[in-house]
């Protein structure tokens, strides 16, 4: 069995950009920051899986059909009841939503389960934060995405299993 989930896996730049962000929500916030090669925007998650679903869970991503887009990232927030400071979007782009939507359909269409709580976009930076007294206010990370991918969480490391283009095809 393997634990999946699909997910926007951002570049260099962006990673380093969200480890700054995330040295500012720790000092407001205290918990346990988030490692720049866990950081990661969640698109669906799959939970356990046997690994013989790998091939058709390929084949079901590269279906998907989305454009490639820019999200900013400029907002620092907090959830209480899960104890988690992230990075958010004021505005999600319109293929953000595509993209999620198309993917849980396709998903849903040919049978596999997913962790089905509404799409929220956000990057999980601090685990485990008290609430602070205010957010720190941060510089907006542009972070273009092309691709989106499928990972394997296994023993507290996060490996890419596979990737695909964001091509926006002519359905």
């Amino acid at each position: 069995m393997l634990r999946l989930f699909f997910a926007l896996w951002p570049g260099d730049d962006t990673r380093d950009a969200l480890a700054d962000w995330s040295e500012a929500m720790h000092r407001a916030c205290g918990g346990r920051r988030i490692t720049a090669d866990k950081v990661h925007a969640t698109l669906a998650f799959l939970g356990e899986r046997p690994a013989d679903e790998l091939a058709a869970l390929a084949a079901t991503a590269g279906l998907v059909n989305a454009p490639p887009f820019e999200l900013v990232l400029d907002q620092a927030r907090y959830w209480k009841q899960q104890r988690i400071a992230w990075a958010g979007a004021s505005t999600v782009p319109a293929a953000l939503g595509t993209l999620s939507e198309s993917l849980r359909a396709l998903l849903s269409e040919r049978g596999f389960t997913f962790d089905s709580k509404p799409f929220v976009p956000h990057i999980t930076l601090v685990r485990d934060a008290s609430r602070p007294k205010e957010l720190p206010s941060l510089a907006p990370i542009r972070w273009p995405v092309e691709s989106f991918c499928l990972v394997q969480s296994s023993g507290g490391t996060y490996a890419v299993l596979s990737s695909w283009p964001l091509l926006g095809r002519d359905p």
